[in-house]
């Protein structure tokens, strides 16, 4: 992926690969021991450490774009697919934004020149 120019990908599959590894505590994992089983305790292994419903579901997906491909490529069986039967729930993310309400009131703030909170907003507005 790095040499066509999908560093964003590479980056990703990476990361989601470490942390299954890690999981499964053995640097040569099979593609036909990711069982459900596997999946699940993996999953429960990603609550307990804190992750959010949407950071799970971003390493499940890219776990299973990765067993794709290996099926594609002919490395694992079709009917080794652990995937069936597992579902992973996403969040709609908090707005993080401030409202055009606020921003004006921002900007209408009486501050005092070249102070820090004058500097803040002149890089902000």
């Amino acid at each position: 992926m790095l040499g066509i120019n999908k560093a964003g990908n590479a980056i990703i599959y990476r990361t989601a690969i470490n942390k299954v590894v890690t999981y499964a505590n053995t640097p040569n994992l099979l593609f036909n021991e990711i069982t459900y089983q596997f999946l699940d305790g993996f999953r429960n292994s990603l609550i307990k450490s804190g992750l959010k419903a949407n950071s799970i579901s971003n390493y499940f997906r890219t776990l299973r774009a990765i067993y794709n491909k290996a099926i594609k490529e002919k490395l694992i069986n079709r009917s080794h697919y652990p995937f069936l039967d597992i579902t992973v729930k996403t969040e709609r993310t908090a707005k993080r934004a401030i409202t055009v309400d606020e921003q004006i009131c921002i900007t209408k703030l009486n501050l005092k020149v070249n102070s820090q909170e004058w500097k803040a907003r002149s890089y902000s507005f």
